[in-house]
């Protein structure tokens, strides 16, 4: 079971960042583009196997940095929630590994960090859509 959770998952990415590149505004079309970009990336560069994963902490690291750039020019709440999100994200080898954590709870963690993520980016999905259709209802009425 668990070895399909990954291709679902990936699927399911790609379905809410595509909703969210045609639906949304330019912040979030940006924060769309940044993450079906860095996570194609991460498989590429993963070694799970070994334990410590940097080449991962380094993708991710960049992709919070990216996620930074587009909260501070924009200034959207849902922005600084996946940038605090991301955060954790880059955080949680650096906590789990040197305390001795069996692989899979930190990894599970990891996991539940990228689907509030996800659940993050269909939130703003929805607000932004929600915000434009109030906009145009006002054009309506005047």
């Amino acid at each position: 079971m668990f070895e399909y959770l990954a291709s679902v998952t990936y699927v399911f990415m790609w379905a809410i960042c595509g909703m969210a590149f045609w639906l949304g505004d330019r912040p979030l079309k940006a924060t769309a583009v940044v993450s079906i970009f860095f996570w194609s990336i991460t498989p590429l560069v993963s070694h799970w196997w070994q334990g410590w994963n940097m080449p991962v902490i380094v993708v991710d690291l960049n992709a919070t940095l990216a996620l930074a750039w587009i909260s501070l020019r924009w200034r959207r709440l849902w922005s600084t929630v996946m940038v605090a999100l991301s955060f954790l994200q880059v955080l949680t080898p650096f906590v789990a590994y040197p305390a001795h954590f069996h692989r899979f709870y930190w990894q599970s963690a990891y996991n539940v960090l990228g689907y509030l993520l996800l659940a993050v980016m269909v939130v703003a999905t929805v607000l932004t859509v929600r915000a434009r259709g109030r906009v145009d209802e006002g054009a309506v009425r005047s």
